[in-house]
């Protein structure tokens, strides 16, 4: 039966052969499968094996670990993540990529499109590649400002948790010049 490597291996192949759509497709296909962490899940709720009050719980790191632990529960890792991401990214979709990474840092929907969260993504820690995967995103939309928020992000997100793996690298840097260049491309192409 289909696990996590699986899946995550199949869309990150379709992304790197130029088929995202085809790796969004694969997301939801597991997503659907009775096996995936949200519908087990429902089922234990909807069984009334956990309350409410612990499926909150459930849903955060400790909860995650637990069911990671039984190797028949599909629970999406930054791995699967950043593919999906990358999905998005190479059809210059940044606001669904930005949804994937609100969602690993825990955010809830409010209505604003910044706080726009991705179902079926748990909470989870982002890499560098994340952040530098939304800013491919951003420079393939041709949003420099968002690319460079997303710069501000990381700054934020390493000297909030004083983690130096998620401080922006040459790769960061290289992705906004790009971005830079495709703007003024653009610009100039408009005028």
């Amino acid at each position: 039966k289909p696990n996590l490597v699986t899946y995550s291996t199949m869309m990150s192949r379709a992304v790197s052969l130029g088929k995202p759509r085809v790796a969004l497709r694969l997301w939801n296909l597991m997503r659907n499968q009775p096996n995936f962490y949200t519908n087990v899940l429902s089922r234990k709720l909807r069984a009334g094996r956990i309350i409410c009050d612990d499926a909150e719980q459930l849903m955060g790191r400790a909860g995650l670990q637990a069911l990671e632990a039984d190797e028949t529960v599909i629970v999406p890792d930054v791995i699967c993540c950043n593919t999906l991401m990358n999905a998005y990214a190479k059809l210059g979709d940044n606001v669904m990529a930005r949804s994937v990474l609100n969602s690993m840092l825990g955010a809830n929907n409010d209505g604003d499109e910044k706080m726009l969260c991705h179902e079926g993504i748990p909470m989870t820690t982002p890499t560098v590649v994340t952040y530098n995967t939304l800013a491919d995103a951003c420079k393939v939309a041709g949003e420099l400002g968002e690319a460079l928020e997303v710069l501000q992000l990381m700054k934020h997100h390493a000297s909030k948790t004083g983690e130096n793996s998620v401080v922006p690298d040459a790769m960061t840097y290289t992705i906004l010049i790009g971005t830079c260049a495709r703007k003024s491309k653009q610009q100039q192409q408009s005028r």
